[in-house]
């Protein structure tokens, strides 16, 4: 009879040994999960807060390998980058960060996302960039805070990416023309990429025409 209560404290103690990384990287992260949060809401964060949070979250990686710190790291990673971008080793570390993220999850459209910009900004245009783009774009096709952002970087490249993803940032296009017209509008403009996009909303006429007509509104001011 001895044998069930030594069992159950033999599993009870395993158990608290299993939990016990989790719950201290959860206590160490705890007082900076604001910072996340102000952070993934776009607001600015003081550099101290930023050291702070990363630090934080690295200390939880080396415990555990949760997917959510990962990715916090590669988020706190870029918003640091963001705030000294002539450190050409900052975006080295965001790179490296980001690919850490996405070993660790790789269903992350907004790291997807993160990862083909900071690609860009270090080496220029290449398949990896395309191959990011079209990852992020994949593991979240809809979500509505990276369809700009994602079809600014599309345009910015426009010609170099395959005709396959053209296609799909011409799906794109047109959902943009549902939810934000004139962010695609203005960032026609911006990339001198009016043919381009014209020819991308043939997909959708009567949204290429409302195009057209917001275009030249915009034009004459």
């Amino acid at each position: 009879m001895r044998a069930t209560p030594i069992l159950a404290s033999a599993v009870a103690i395993l158990l608290v040994a299993l939990a016990g990384p989790r719950l201290f990287a959860g206590a160490i992260t705890a007082p900076f999960d604001d910072t996340v949060h102000a952070l993934g809401r776009g607001d600015a964060i003081p550099d101290e807060a930023l050291r702070l949070a990363l630090g934080s979250r690295l200390r939880a990686t080396a415990l555990i390998g949760d997917g959510r710190y990962h990715a916090d790291v590669a988020a706190l990673r870029y918003a640091d980058y963001v705030k000294n971008p002539d450190a050409r080793e900052r975006l080295d570390r965001v790179i490296a960060a980001h690919h850490d993220a996405l070993e660790h999850a790789p269903s992350q459209p907004f790291v997807w996302s993160r990862l083909a910009l900071a690609e860009m900004l270090r080496h220029g245009y290449s398949d990896t960039v395309g191959n990011a783009l079209n990852l992020s774009l994949e593991t979240g096709r809809y979500e509505p805070r990276l369809l700009m952002p994602r079809i600014e970087l599309a345009l910015a490249v426009w010609p170099l990416l395959p005709e396959t993803l053209q296609r799909e940032f011409a799906r794109q296009m047109v959902l943009a023309m549902h939810w934000a017209p004139a962010a695609l509008v203005d960032a026609t403009r911006h990339y001198h990429r009016l043919a381009e996009v014209r020819a991308a909303l043939t997909v959708d006429r009567e949204q290429r025409a409302r195009f057209n007509f917001l275009y030249e509104r915009r034009r004459l001011g």
